[in-house]
């Protein structure tokens, strides 16, 4: 017997065929006994199709939280570079210090390339300034509509979910 759901169900519905053939009810139970292996097969494989689904679903969740948890920790670590370097331009600012030399490292400051800040967008002339138009289609009225009736470029469309219990 296959391990898939697919030819497990292959199965049942073949023997559930041959039990509505028979012709007499002791033919039909006779049958029903000789496909119970069957049944039973199928029965165990809903139950660690759904086990394999319960424990994939949980991997997913404390992989999830697991990314979250790492993002939080370069977050963290991230904000923590960001201080030490403020905080190392500041003493070497504040000590009119261009460089300090360790045995094996250096900390100096550079000049960076200028940033552009807008103090005003409305100010800044139109050859600077790209517009971007973006649609957005408000679905929830869109569906009412369309449960009314006809719109035009849009239909309703139902799709069927497995439930695992």
């Amino acid at each position: 017997m296959s391990d898939s759901l697919y030819r497990q169900s292959e199965e049942v519905t073949a023997a559930l065929e041959a039990i509505q053939q028979a012709e007499t009810l002791e033919e039909a139970e006779a049958l029903a006994l000789e496909h119970q292996g069957v049944f039973e097969a199928i029965v165990r494989k809903v139950d660690s199709f759904n086990v394999w689904m319960t424990v994939a679903e949980s991997r997913i969740a404390m992989l999830a939280a697991e990314e979250k948890r790492i993002a939080d920790a370069r977050r963290y670590l991230q904000n923590k570079v960001d201080r030490l370097n403020a905080y190392a331009v500041a003493i070497l600012q504040n000590n009119n210090w261009q460089k300090l030399e360790g045995d094996t490292s250096a900390i100096a400051l550079k000049q960076n390339p200028p940033s552009v800040i807008i103090d005003d967008a409305d100010a800044i002339p139109p050859r600077f300034v790209t517009i971007r138009q973006e649609i957005n289609i408000d679905k929830n009225a869109l569906k009412a509509a369309l449960k009314c009736g006809e719109v035009a470029g849009a239909h309703l469309e139902q799709k069927i979910a497995l439930k695992r219990s």
